[in-house]
């Protein structure tokens, strides 16, 4: 069964991450982006883990690690678990408990012990493309995740962080919904053409041009 994909906002929240292996590190480098307060714990961290816990600092989430094993009161308050030990029983039981407390729950390699998937990622500033095969085949995940990566250029995501903030001046300026989009379909379409590397003055001027033209019509 295919999973809708729900984009959250996670910065903030509390993640706790089970496991300090190879793949819990992969799952942690991904996440640290986004700005949730992650806690690793498991009576090994890899080196890693480490790593990502010493610089820390330099992404917008926070990382804290626990060296035991984990109990029940480790899950409280998570608004989202990710099961990455080497044990099924350990990963079995965290899904048992977050089913029962309603804390979203990834199992990894487990299909039924989940309450979301973890996608294949791509991130460009704003811009996130989420891959998914419902747990089915992540190798077709990284395949496509790897085609995506040569799809979507690194300036893009700085590009539409710059329409971003245009946007607002945009609806105040264009009150009609249809007008106002292809206002911006036009803007997002010369940063296209210079393949993302665009200024915000050029963009400023740009919507001048077109606003003015708007006036004249």
């Amino acid at each position: 069964m295919a999973y809708f994909p729900f984009y959250m906002d996670i910065a903030g929240k509390r993640g706790v991450i089970l496991g300090g292996g190879r793949v819990a590190a992969g799952k942690i480098a991904a996440l640290l982006p986004f700005a949730p307060q992650l806690v690793c714990i498991a009576p090994v961290i890899c080196d890693e883990i480490e790593r990502l816990a010493e610089t820390g600092t330099e992404e917008p989430g926070s990382l804290r690690l626990i060296s035991r094993r984990a109990k029940e009161a480790d899950l409280e308050g998570a608004f989202f678990v990710i099961a990455a030990t080497d044990s099924p029983e350990t990963n079995a039981w965290a899904a048992k408990l977050c089913r029962e407390k309603g804390i979203l729950i990834n199992a990894v390699d487990d299909r039924k012990n989940c309450s979301f998937y973890f996608p294949a990622l791509v991130k460009r500033g704003s811009v996130v493309v989420g891959i998914s095969t419902g747990g089915c085949s992540p190798a077709a995940a990284s395949w496509l995740r790897r085609k995506a990566e040569r799809m979507v250029p690194e300036e893009m995501g700085a590009a539409v962080e710059r329409l971003g903030e245009l946007r607002d001046r945009v609806k105040e300026s264009v009150p009609q919904a249809e007008e106002r989009a292809e206002l911006l379909k036009r803007l997002f379409s010369f940063c296209g053409e210079r393949n993302f590397q665009v200024t915000d003055g050029e963009l400023e001027e740009l919507l001048e041009t077109l606003l003015q033209e708007r006036g004249k019509g």
